[in-house]
């Protein structure tokens, strides 16, 4: 196993929270935070994740998102 798949399947096993600011974190290292907007959508991601843990919104999964998006697209 290479270092990189064990890191993976380590990061694989973190909350879900942990893993999207590991994503944001190697995104940044690798484009920067170029504009204002990175931080406006940064601070619409957290409150969204806010919302969803506080139980404010209801949440679909993705597979019935994507099921109805294919009924329209037909």
């Amino acid at each position: 196993m290479t270092r990189s798949q064990a890191l993976l399947e380590e990061v694989e096993s973190l909350p879900i929270d942990e893993r999207l600011m590991l994503v944001d974190k190697l995104l940044r290292s690798l484009h920067g935070t170029g504009s204002g907007n990175d931080r406006k959508w940064l601070a619409e991601a957290n409150k969204r994740l806010r919302d969803v843990k506080a139980g404010r919104v209801k949440t679909i999964p993705g597979r019935e998102v994507l099921a109805e998006a294919r009924r329209r697209l037909k």
